[in-house]
């Protein structure tokens, strides 16, 4: 199967974006200098050193964040605030627990405004895809970690939204749940043909689901390198036992063990 993304347009841009925080001694240098787009329909990955900024740069995206300079833009529009084009999804489900998984999953519905029978049938397929059908009725305290999960995803892509921006979403996950949940979303990115771009610290989860992997520096969080993965698709876990997969993996991790050698010496 061909990449979903190869030669489509592209829907994120940032050009030489830089963040800084306040700090008591002055400004804090985040990122600096971010410059790279994201094809619509791609799947994208960033990965890089604890602290590097890699959450920052999707907040700046998602625009819960403006950057100190440079452009962030999105369809050609530049970010001013929060997008309505893009869907986030956090290591922490935040769920509402006052309410029933099918009633969260309806939530951006409701707030829109167009909560009814199409959005409802919507909901429940969406909540079937993800193998969560006769959980409906229950409440998140009544769910298990991974379903959690699974039912925020749900209403992340209940919101219809071409954009899928997810921080480490299954990092809390053991690894068995992860495998599962990894191969979830890679099924459900193949049928709707999202932009997705997920931030993680896993390598292989990164080589995994991904068309290219963005590989930062540590902070200020600049690009190293974009890595095209090029492996066919769809991909399974036995994937990651043959000689191309492990050589992606490797070159991601010298990169990292490079970009790191610096500050370990210092």
């Amino acid at each position: 199967m061909s990449e979903p993304g190869a030669g489509a347009r592209d829907t994120i841009r940032l050009a030489r974006a830089d963040k800084e925080f306040s700090g008591p001694g002055g400004p804090i240098g985040v990122l600096d200098g971010i410059d790279f787009a994201i094809r619509a329909g791609e799947f994208f990955s960033i990965v890089g050193p604890s602290g590097c900024g890699k959450s920052t740069l999707l907040q700046l995206i998602a625009g819960l964040e403006r950057p100190t300079r440079g452009t962030v833009a999105v369809e050609g529009q530049a970010v001013r605030g929060p997008s309505p084009r893009a869907s986030l999804m956090f290591q922490r489900d935040n769920l509402l627990e006052w309410r029933t998984l099918l009633d969260n999953v309806l939530l951006p519905a409701e707030i829109s405004g167009t909560r009814d029978a199409a959005a409802r049938d919507r909901a429940r397929e969406l909540i079937a895809q993800v193998g969560l059908s006769g959980f409906e009725r229950y409440y998140p305290y009544q769910l298990s970690g991974g379903m959690r999960q699974r039912a925020a995803l749900c209403r992340a892509l209940a919101a219809n939204r071409d954009i899928l921006l997810m921080d480490e979403p299954f990092g809390a996950l053991d690894s068995l749940s992860r495998v599962e949940h990894q191969m979830m979303l890679q099924d459900l990115w193949l049928r709707r043909r999202l932009t997705v771009v997920l931030v993680t610290h896993d390598i292989r989860e990164a080589v995994l689901l991904s068309d290219r992997v963005a590989v930062m520096t540590p902070r200020p969080g600049r690009i190293l390198r974009i890595l095209d993965i090029g492996l066919a698709r769809p991909r399974r876990e036995e994937a990651e036992e043959t000689p191309a997969f492990i050589e992606l993996v490797a070159r991601v991790r010298r990169d990292l063990a490079g970009v790191r050698a610096p500050a370990a010496a210092a």
